[in-house]
């Protein structure tokens, strides 16, 4: 077989060189357009356009429909006028439509310029559905009967419509009345099998057809239900107008697929991994990469900013030394607050994942598009306030276990603390309500905004074409990172700030403990090593 390739390789190229070009389109007959496309892959536009133009139209235009995006692109420019419309105009109309949706706004204008008065207007009105309706992902080139044929008829029908429009038969031959109304189906051995003068309808099938805007999961309902390889759409008046085949439902979960596996962004030029230059994946992952490490110096600008506010409104003073400036208490809301923000990343995190995999799912299988994205806005959040109550609760109560567990909740523990800050048992009792109460709430508002932006970015990945898996992954992180800190520290400021000043815990009392038997330094250190483990 190897040994066959190569001789067809040199031939094609012998034949092609010595402008041989009858002889090049009748060798070129007999192979797949794909076959041709990996012939010709890595040649230079200039010569690709010569050699398109030396074939027949047919050949031509199977070939650049096999093109990828970026070819079909600068392609455009170094073809003939002339031979360019008439590519274009001998393509079907989905794969036009595919075309369409893959290039930039200013040579889709050229194509649709192109194309002959009467398809221009069908794909015009195609390109009115949303991505994911059955009628912008129907195939408008099919092949339809009359009910008043025999099989002699429509076997004769089929043909004079196979050759005035150059249709193929995919799937199923569908049956109209003589309003153009759908009433079923029969399979091509049919056509073969039975006699001639016997009418179609004696062996019609029935199928339920699709709604011009059904989403392509009911279709995929549909396939799965009747085991078709096509199925029928009709209008409002119940006309037959297309039919949706199952490469085109496969092409278009691939789609989406496609931008969520980083098919995008993550692999340039459409070419598989192997196929990629070290630079090419370099200069395809950097972007993002910088990006998120700008982003995620926001975290420490937060962190920094709160230090500060902290030190101006004497929390304690970064100029000394921590231990000595901050009640025994304070310090173990600040030692549990990165412990804790750990842990709220986490189930942020998680949340706002489970979100964009739903998402993911629903817009690949159709069951969604950009109109209900209000609905699953709301649907989402309704699901956040849900889950962030329940995680609120069980965060408060699991603060308290885990203090239990490190011997924190202890009499003897809770009266030394109580002791050292001059206070009674119920003061600090109060205070660990407080923490919890901050650390649950900090939990129950990151959920909610974890879900929003886990809502947010798979559709506008969709949108935008973006790299699904970059944008639902590492920027949904690292946003959420920066919302977290933010969010616990600005709860944990808004509470100890307006206490310290009211004198429930001022800094002289922190001061004056430095001579105790248990020293705040060595209480301090304790309450960090215990809690690192509460993220």
């Amino acid at each position: 077989m190897e040994k066959d390739n190569k001789f067809n390789k040199k031939a094609i190229l012998q034949y092609f060189e010595a402008k041989e070009y009858d002889k090049l389109n009748i060798f070129l007959e007999d192979m797949h357009s794909s076959e041709i496309y990996d012939f010709i892959k890595g040649w230079k536009l200039d010569n690709v356009a010569l050699f398109l133009s030396v074939l027949k139209v047919e050949t031509s235009s199977k070939i650049f429909f096999k093109l990828i995006k970026n070819e079909k692109e600068e392609i455009i420019d170094f073809l003939d006028k002339k031979l360019f419309v008439e590519i274009i105009n001998k393509l079907f109309i989905d794969e036009i439509i595919d075309i369409l949706d893959e290039i930039e706004e200013e040579n889709r204008q050229k194509i649709l310029n192109s194309l002959e008065k009467e398809k221009k207007e069908k794909i015009e009105k195609l390109l009115t559905y949303e991505h994911n309706q059955v009628g912008f992902n129907m195939n408008v080139d099919y092949i339809k009967i009359k009910d008043k044929n025999t099989i002699n008829q429509a076997k004769l029908d089929i043909k004079e419509q196979v050759n005035k429009k150059d249709l193929e038969i995919v799937g199923n031959i569908y049956i109209v009345d003589s309003q153009k109304k759908f009433l079923g189906y029969i399979t091509p051995d049919i056509l073969l099998s039975k006699p001639d003068n016997a009418n179609v309808m004696q062996f019609i099938k029935h199928i339920k057809p699709l709604n011009l805007k059904d989403s392509i999961s009911k279709a995929e309902e549909i396939f799965t239900k009747y085991d078709v390889t096509s199925v029928p759409v009709i209008s409002k008046e119940e006309e037959l107008v297309g039919v949706i085949n199952i490469d085109d439902l496969i092409k278009r979960f691939g789609d989406i697929e496609d931008i969520f596996l980083g098919a995008s962004a993550v692999v340039p030029s459409d070419k598989k991994y192997l196929e990629q230059t070290t630079f090419e994946l370099f200069k395809s992952r950097t972007p993002w990469i910088v990006l998120l490490l700008f982003i995620g110096t926001l975290t420490q600008i937060v962190i920094t900013g709160f230090q500060i506010i902290w030190s101006n409104n004497g929390v304690f003073n970064i100029d000394t030394d921590t231990s000595a400036e901050i009640s025994a208490i304070v310090s173990l809301a600040l030692a549990t607050a990165l412990s804790v923000a750990s842990s709220v990343n986490d189930s942020a995190g998680n949340s706002g994942s489970q979100v964009s995999a739903t998402l993911i799912r629903a817009l690949a299988l159709g069951e969604i598009g950009s109109h209900d994205f209000g609905k699953a806005f709301r649907k989402e959040m309704k699901v956040a306030l849900l889950i962030g109550l329940t995680i609120a609760f069980f965060s408060f109560f699991r603060l308290f276990a885990v203090w239990g567990i490190m011997g924190f909740l202890d009499s003897g523990t809770i009266s030394n603390a109580a002791s050292q800050a001059g206070k009674s048992n119920g003061w600090v009792w109060e205070w660990l309500v407080v923490i919890g109460l901050i650390s649950s709430t900090t939990f129950f508002i990151s959920i909610m905004v974890g879900n929003l932006i886990g809502a947010i970015l798979p559709t506008l990945a969709v949108k935008f074409k973006i790299d699904g898996a970059v944008v639902s992954g590492p920027v949904q992180t690292t946003i959420v990172d920066v919302l977290t800190f933010t969010i616990y520290l600005s709860l944990t400021t808004a509470v100890f700030i307006p206490l310290n000043n009211s004198g429930t815990f001022p800094a002289e009392q922190s001061m004056a403990l430095q001579s105790s038997s248990i020293s705040i330094s060595d209480f301090v250190n304790n309450l960090q090593n215990n809690y690192s483990i509460i993220g």
